[in-house]
């Protein structure tokens, strides 16, 4: 209820729509949870949490060839962001090719600000 009058006042709020995905996700809302994340996306392609969201929910569902390339098509656009490296070294790891997961890990870990 939130998220949709918050998106009457903003609807063009790539975050909103990310985090709209995000309560449907965990409802259980497959279908509506793809549609906000799409929109978030169409609305800023530099989001790295829709990127992040889409491609863990592909993942969550099994569908672990596609979270691999929901990853890597947020990675060209988010080049910067550690979380969606960790996140495809996940997948990598979880389909066995683990020196491919240990470089992207590599990557990430290069990415993240370690104080």
């Amino acid at each position: 209820e939130y998220f949709h009058k918050a998106l009457q006042l903003n609807p063009n709020s790539s975050n909103i729509w990310t985090n709209l995905g995000e309560l449907y996700k965990f409802s259980n809302g497959f279908t509506d949870a793809h549609n906000c994340y799409t929109k978030a996306l169409s609305l800023e392609s530099t989001n790295h949490n829709a990127w992040c969201a889409l491609g863990s929910m592909w993942k969550d569902n099994g569908k672990l060839e596609e979270a691999i390339n929901i990853f890597n098509e947020g990675i060209k656009y988010c080049p910067e962001s550690a979380e969606l490296y960790a996140n495809l070294g996940n997948v990598c790891q979880q389909i066995g090719e683990k020196e491919k997961a240990l470089f992207i890990y590599q990557k990430s870990v290069s990415l993240t600000d370690v104080i």
